[in-house]
Formats: C-alpha cells, sequence, structure tokens
C-alpha cells in the first residue's frame, strides 16, 4: 500500500510542525515518512489509532516522543490512500484533548468542501 500525506492547510501544519521540540518534529515526520511506504496497517514503530469518525492518530510507539498528528483518508484506491493531515501537537494528555479533536473535525468538513 503506497499512501501519501498532504496538509490540510500547508502553513497551518507547517506553523504546527514548528511548534514540537524539535526531537519530537523529527520523530513525527519520520514516522509519517515510513508509514507512508509500508504495507500493513499498524506498523512499528508507528501507531495508527482510529480516533473519531473517520479521524486517525499517528503516533510513535514511545510514549516518551511526543509528537502527534490527526489525520484523514481523502482519497482510497486500491493500493493508495491520501491522507489530510489535520492537526499536528504536542502529546499532554493520555487522550487527544477535546479542542484538537474538534478543531480536525472542523477541518476535516472544510477539507471535504473543498475549502482550506
Amino acid at each position: 500500500m503506497r499512501r501519501e500525506f498532504e496538509p490540510f492547510d500547508e502553513e497551518v501544519i507547517l506553523a504546527e510542525l514548528e511548534s514540537l521540540p524539535t526531537k519530537d518534529r523529527s520523530k513525527l515526520a519520520a514516522l509519517m515518512e515510513f508509514y507512508e511506504e509500508v504495507e500493513t496497517g499498524n506498523p512499528y514503530p508507528a501507531q495508527i489509532d482510529l480516533y473519531d469518525h473517520g479521524i486517525y492518530r499517528i503516533r510513535h510507539a514511545k510514549a516518551s516522543y511526543q509528537g502527534r498528528a490527526l489525520f484523514c483518508v481523502s482519497e482510497a484506491r486500491e493500493g493508495y490512500q491520501k491522507l489530510t493531515l489535520l492537526v499536528v501537537y504536542k502529546k499532554e494528555s493520555h487522550k487527544v484533548p477535546a479542542a484538537i479533536l474538534q478543531t480536525a473535525r472542523r477541518r476535516m468538513e472544510q477539507h471535504k468542501k473543498g475549502k482550506p
């Protein structure tokens, strides 16, 4: 399966990535690149969780890395998925904070309507 991440809004997502500590930003970027190329759904060290109504979370299997991203599958066909990054954030608790999940839902709806 080939996957490709695209940002919901490039400027917004880059700013969110830049707000992460350098180590966490690097690990998250490496995980996303790794996930784009692997065949299976939950390949170590990437942890992919279905979180809410078609919103997925990608994180490192080691909890010490705090970079997280929420994404949705915006296109799927045999052997390919286009994944839209909705929110990038720093882990502060075990669950995705309600405000971040709300932002992801809003951005996913805007993306479906074709509005950044």
